[in-house]
């Protein structure tokens, strides 16, 4: 069996291949123009961001900029409730009481999606949103009238792993450990 190596590896579960259909290249390209994302730093709002970022940069072909501030009409608007007005305006409070602790609201507005809002109430919500968005985007689905809420049913998610500290995994049907390496664990998780 072949090695994997770091690019076989970097191919596994979030691809971000370029999107090859054209019209769904210039809706995607459309909503991603002009990016903000709002609210307080944090390591998860930056990995969010650097994740939303390096996916958007392979998938549409263009280099992505996220601003901190809102332009003049934000194509992409992402932020925890309470951190813009426009935020609350978009979702209702009706939304926001499903949305939960860890949940996200992503929502098109405008004809023909125009603009995308995806509000949470955490920073959690926010990158459980933000994958949500860019698997949309991966799997060639249209933005246009894009109507989603998610909720975490439950408080707490594992992944049960079995590897080995030497890059074996016991149960391993997809290849070595991606978390460790000659008994070190890896740099880069």
């Amino acid at each position: 069996m072949e090695q994997a190596g770091p690019e076989m590896i970097d191919r596994c579960w979030l691809r971000y291949d370029p999107v090859s259909e054209a019209k769904l290249l210039r809706e995607y390209r459309q909503v991603c123009t002009q990016i903000t994302m709002l609210g307080a730093r944090s390591p998860i709002f930056d990995a969010a961001r650097r994740e939303l970022r390096m996916a958007l940069d392979r998938m549409l072909g263009m280099e992505t900029v996220i601003a901190d501030h809102p332009g003049e009409k934000p194509s992409l608007l992402i932020g925890r409730l309470g951190s813009s007005p426009l935020l609350e305006r978009v979702a209702d409070r009706r939304e926001q009481a499903r949305i939960g602790q860890e949940g996200f609201l992503l929502k098109a507005i405008g004809d023909g999606a125009t603009s995308i809002i995806l509000a949470a109430p955490s920073d959690r919500g926010l990158l459980y949103g933000i994958f949500y968005f860019l698997r949309l985007l991966q799997t060639g689905q249209s933005l246009s009238s894009l109507q989603v809420i998610e909720s975490p049913s439950v408080p707490l998610r594992m992944i049960n792993h079995w590897d080995n500290l030497d890059g074996s995994v016991e149960r391993g049907y997809a290849g070595k450990s991606i978390f460790y390496t000659n008994n070190c664990l890896t740099a880069d998780l």
